[in-house]
This record gives structure tokens, C-alpha cells and sequence, in this order.
């Protein structure tokens, strides 16, 4: 009779991942609504990642908001992010890193392990009637 454990990472249940990779994107947001501004195709697992406005006609009521597989998932602006205290990776998808008000400048965390099946894509929702330059990095892997 066979003893100790089974070899479990020997068999198909158990997903293969490729190397971590990297992509960055940054568009200008012209339109109101949500924008989608970084896309990625296949099935994975987002290993982090972090978005920003790169210039001062952003506003407090702008929002970064993700889109998994299919599903666009609600989030709140910049302003509530910091107010609700979502300034830790342990809270939500998306947290506050930096904000201020006077320059305009937000930055906002992207939590880890999210895992998608067709798609990840982060989408930025402008508020302001001025275009708004934006820029999502983000760290992930792919199954293969």
C-alpha cells in the first residue's frame, strides 16, 4: 500500500503559469464615460499594478474602474476611495495611493491575485469636460 501524498502537481488540475510579465499603457481621455485604456486577452492572474493622471485636469470625481471578464465592476471616484479609507491592498481592487487635491494628482493600487478567464482590462470614467492624459501599469502572467 502506497504511503505519503499523492503527486498532485503532476497532474492537469493544476494550472501552469508562464513567466510574470509587464505592460504599460498611457491614452488621453477625450470622451466621457468609461475609457478603455490597458486590455489584456487570455486567461491569468494580476500580480499588481498601480494607474495615475499624468496631468492637472483631472478631477477628484474621475475614476479608474476594471473590466473582468466581460463584467464591468463599479468603483468608487477618487475622492470616496480616500474618504471610505481604501488606502491598503487588503480592502478592495482598487485603493488610494497618493491624492492631492491642489495639483491635481491621484494615484491608485491595483490589488494581486485578481484572476480572469477571457479578459482584464482597466477603463478610466472622466467626469470633466477637459481631456485627461492617464497612465495603467500593470504586472501579471498568463496560463498556458
Amino acid at each position: 500500500m502506497p504511503r505519503g501524498y499523492p503527486d498532485y502537481f503532476g497532474q492537469q488540475m493544476f494550472p501552469k503559469y508562464g513567466g510574470a510579465k509587464f505592460t504599460s499603457k498611457y491614452k488621453v481621455i477625450t470622451t466621457s464615460g468609461n475609457v478603455e485604456v490597458l486590455a489584456i486577452s487570455g486567461k491569468g492572474r494580476i500580480y499588481g499594478g498601480y494607474m495615475y493622471t499624468k496631468d492637472p485636469d483631472s478631477t477628484k470625481n474621475d475614476r479608474f474602474r476594471l473590466r473582468i471578464d466581460g463584467e464591468t465592476i463599479p468603483a468608487p471616484d477618487f475622492e470616496a476611495l480616500l474618504s471610505y479609507g481604501h488606502i491598503s491592498t487588503t480592502d478592495t481592487l482598487l485603493y488610494i495611493i497618493y491624492y492631492d487635491e491642489l495639483t491635481p494628482k491621484y494615484v491608485v493600487g491595483l490589488k494581486n491575485n485578481i484572476t480572469f478567464d477571457y479578459d482584464f482590462a482597466v477603463l478610466y470614467n472622466k467626469t470633466s469636460a477637459n481631456d485627461v492624459t492617464v497612465e495603467v501599469n500593470v504586472y501579471y502572467t498568463l496560463i498556458e
